[in-house]
C-alpha cells in the first residue's frame, strides 16, 4: 500500500540522516523548520556560504541514494 511505501521511504531517509555529522543534521533540521541560510548560519556559528555548501551536499547525497525509490 502507499502508506507502507511512505513508511519505508521515511525510514530510509531517517537512516541516511543518521549517517550525517551532527552539524549536518542540525543544519538540515533548521532548514526543514524553515529558517533562512543566514538564520541557520547565525544559529550554528558559521558563514552563510558554509550553510549553503552543507545543504547542497546533503541534498545531493539524499538525491543520489533515493533516486531509484519508487
Amino acid at each position: 500500500s502507499d502508506e507502507l511505501e511512505m513508511a519505508a521511504f521515511a525510514e530510509a531517509v531517517h537512516y541516511l540522516l543518521e549517517t550525517f555529522s551532527e552539524r549536518d543534521r542540525d543544519i538540515f533540521q533548521l532548514h526543514a523548520e524553515g529558517l533562512t541560510q543566514r538564520q541557520i548560519a547565525d544559529e550554528v556559528g558559521c558563514s552563510q556560504g558554509t550553510v549553503k555548501n552543507h545543504l547542497r551536499e546533503i541534498i545531493e547525497y539524499l538525491q543520489g541514494h533515493l533516486a531509484d525509490w519508487k
